[in-house]
């Protein structure tokens, strides 16, 4: 399971061929599908909201994320794979087709079943955005382990359905309008097939980027070496950007990945890291005066942004200030590094506290519903609760080693001084 070389040659033919990144992501514990795919869609991390919604026990709903957006410019979505994707993004999808996402031990039928009808759609004008969420791969860690031989035979597998989907769609579309093609996993899996906790194995998940776009912008070459790691928050910088040309989610504390930098314009990265850095500093500006040195330079700084985004408005060819760029991305880079590391941290005290907000806000949810979908797996010997709980879903036979790391809900953190 070494030489992925031999288990993804397609994926790595497009990479070497410069049109394509690859790369590993970085998600935040704890690592279950619902926390995975908002970190990506959002920008934003888990909370203890998320644990909740993961089990079905509260509302699924994303909050503002790269699809709303995406729904501005596009009509027609459609979706194969996880049902669950309807209850995260409702009333997006005009197309759906489910596969038999709780039958763990079921890694080949679960996938093959919507294949055909994948291929058939895309050689049609009925959609814009497709969605695929594929279940084998989970599906044999969960049930046989994470160091198996069927895990190879089913990277294989994925890598010929993806080069059968890149030509179909390739020659159903107009050449001077390329695809974007993003290949995730929302999380990792741990030797024993689990996923959930912090280990490197969980938090770690491979992320392939490709379009044919990328190979006319003069890129030398983005063929690199793992790990190059990208978190997951910053991937919503760049979907935003990228597919929209457009601000990212203003929840968002993503930093658009200095990678893409070689597969833009110039005048396009310009444009970018002006944006995310506005998205940044209004997170960032809450808890500092405004007299603040600091702040008084970023917006400085952004203020003559924006004089520079007139003058290449009215001059496209305009020369771009690389060192005022520069700065603010640097800028942007600090100013995240203070929010993520604000935002992540671990307090019992806040956990306990905010399962009983969400109890009050939500008289509906009984303690009954509560330990069906969570459970206290230890106390330290200084009696105060384990950060770690075990996470059960309502039929599925994986109550195993599913290792949760809890997180603190922003809105909790955001709303109570830390008091401990």
């Amino acid at each position: 399971m070494e030489n992925k070389t031999k288990t993804l040659p397609f994926m790595f033919e497009l990479e070497n061929n410069n049109i394509g990144v690859l790369f590993n992501t970085l998600y935040y514990p704890p690592t279950y599908t619902y926390a995975g795919i908002k970190s990506f869609m959002t920008g934003t991390l888990p909370s203890i909201d998320d644990l909740l919604r993961n089990t079905g026990i509260i509302d699924m709903e994303m909050p503002q994320n790269i699809l709303s957006m995406y729904k501005k410019l596009f009509s027609k979505f459609v979706l194969f794979g996880n049902q669950d994707w309807i209850k995260y993004f409702p009333n997006l999808f005009k197309y759906t087709q489910f596969s038999d996402y709780y039958d763990v031990k079921n890694y080949k039928m679960v996938d093959d079943a919507m294949m055909e009808d994948i291929f058939n759609t895309s050689k049609t004008d009925e959609w814009q955005v497709m969605c695929i969420h594929f279940c084998g791969l989970d599906h044999i860690g969960h049930g046989y382990g994470g160091n198996v031989e069927m895990i190879d035979e089913k990277l294989k597998e994925m890598d010929q359905f993806f080069k059968q989907l890149w030509n179909i769609i390739h020659s159903n579309t107009e050449s001077d309008k390329p695809p974007l093609f993003v290949v995730f996993g929302d999380h990792g899996m741990s030797k024993t097939g689990s996923h959930g906790a912090n280990s490197l194995y969980e938090i770690e998940a491979a992320t392939y980027i490709f379009s044919k776009a990328f190979s006319t912008r003069g890129v030398v070459s983005l063929n690199h070496h793992l790990p190059l790691r990208v978190k997951s928050v910053d991937l919503t910088s760049f979907m935003s950007m990228m597919g929209t040309g457009q601000i990212q989610p203003f929840n968002s504390f993503g930093l658009i990945p200095e990678i893409f930098e070689k597969i833009s314009k110039p005048v396009d990265w310009f444009k970018y890291v002006g944006l995310n850095c506005m998205v940044i500093f209004q997170h960032f500006q809450r808890f500092f005066s405004k007299n603040d040195m600091f702040i008084t330079n970023v917006r400085e700084d952004l203020k003559s942004w924006k004089s520079e985004m007139k003058l290449i408005s009215k001059n496209p060819n305009k020369t771009i200030d690389k060192k005022l760029v520069q700065r603010i991305y640097h800028r942007s880079k600090t100013m995240q590094e203070f929010l993520l590391e604000t935002f992540i941290g671990y307090s019992y005290f806040y956990m306990i506290f905010s399962v009983v907000v969400i109890l009050m806000r939500s008289p509906q949810i009984t303690v009954d519903r509560i330990l069906e979908g969570l459970l206290i797996n230890q106390i330290e010997k200084n009696l105060i609760f384990s950060t770690s709980i075990f996470l059960i879903v309502k039929g599925w036979n994986l109550a195993k080693q599913l290792t949760l790391r809890l997180k603190l809900s922003v809105m909790m953190l955001m709303t109570f001084p830390p008091l401990l």
